[in-house]
């Protein structure tokens, strides 16, 4: 069974399997970020976990089965039809961020799958690319069957 842990901003597991997470940043162009569903979709099912952020909250940790994910978020308004995801931009954008340099400007791609083993967490996993192409965006949906909070 899944429960949501409100006071710490996280998405948990109950049960036997011991706990492992997927965490990071959402970072949106142009300033604070707006409220925003973080979902994790299992790569080869219609499986979802999701956690609400607030306006200005940043930071996200789900705690999911072991497995693998395409993670992403959509805003909360309805009337925003953005999608961020974790991409290679991500991956490149770290390395900017960190003071490094990379070969090629840091480009969008569509998302990169994040595959988590039993009882680790995978942590930097950012959301920061916002500029995914219309048809990549369009399939990154939440499911209204989504677990969390």
């Amino acid at each position: 069974m899944w429960l949501a842990a409100a006071a710490m901003g996280a998405a948990t597991a109950t049960g036997s399997e011991p706990p492992t997470a997927i965490s990071g940043r959402v970072v949106m162009p142009g300033g604070p970020t707006a409220a925003v569903t973080v979902v994790a979709r299992a790569f080869d099912g219609p499986s979802q976990f999701r956690i609400d952020l607030d306006e200005g909250q940043s930071s996200y940790r789900l705690e999911v089965p072991a497995g693998r994910y395409v993670v992403f978020a959509v805003p909360r308004d309805p009337a925003d039809a953005r999608r961020g995801a974790y991409t290679s931009f991500s991956l490149c954008h770290r390395i900017v961020r960190q003071g490094g340099r990379t070969i090629r400007p840091c480009t969008t791609s569509p998302p990169i799958t994040v595959e988590v083993a039993p009882g680790a967490e995978r942590r930097d996993i950012d959301i920061d690319d916002w500029r995914l192409k219309p048809e990549v965006a369009a399939t990154l949906q939440l499911s209204p069957t989504a677990s969390g909070r």
